[in-house]
């Protein structure tokens, strides 16, 4: 199943593709459905923020996978940062990255623009995520997922210097970001 919907770049637009996420994955177990709604988020922040332009997300659904692609008309290869504790901003990609099973960057051929997009595994049963897997550890108050949050004000580790350029199994991640796929 594949749906998708555009949006003008404003700052109210981050807000109803969050609900059209949603919408789109009520039968989907609630953990993952906010993971994905977070990326969504992330992401149509990064296309109102940086490429200041409408964009579109699509969802594409199958028995074992969800594929969300956010396209915008900006121009240039989004790249994870490394924000410092205090750095308001600049996280996004690294949220996508530690959240999905992979993503990456798709230039646009026919106009400018690009596409982000990024999959998350679902079971070919029922729709509910994997056992065990890289969003395991973003499970609200488990360990893991404290001392990621301490990762982000500076208090623990691993900083997110230490995350970029890796993927979940710790392998080293090709540079640059454009096709890049990670294999959990």
């Amino acid at each position: 199943m594949i749906d998708d919907e555009s949006f003008p770049g404003t700052v109210g637009a981050i807000a109803a593709a969050r609900r059209f996420a949603r919408e789109r994955l009520e039968d989907v177990p609630e953990d993952l459905a906010e993971f994905v709604v977070t990326m969504v988020s992330e992401l149509t922040t990064n296309s109102v923020r940086h490429a200041r332009t409408g964009f579109t997300v699509m969802i594409d659904r199958t028995s074992t996978e969800l594929r969300v692609e956010v396209t915008d008309g900006g121009t240039g290869v989004p790249m994870v940062g490394s924000p410092g504790p205090s750095d308001p901003s600049g996280r996004g990609l690294l949220i996508v990255e530690q959240l999905s099973d992979a993503w990456g960057v798709r230039a646009s051929t026919a106009v400018p623009g690009k596409t982000v997009w990024f999959t998350v595994a679902l079971s070919a049963t029922n729709g509910a995520p994997p056992p065990r897997g890289a969003r395991e550890r973003w499970v609200p108050g488990t360990r893991a997922a404290k001392q990621h949050a301490s990762s982000l004000d500076g208090t623990g580790p691993p900083g997110p210097a230490e995350l970029r350029g890796h993927s979940a199994s710790g392998r080293e991640r090709p540079a640059p970001i454009a096709a890049t796929r990670r294999v959990a």
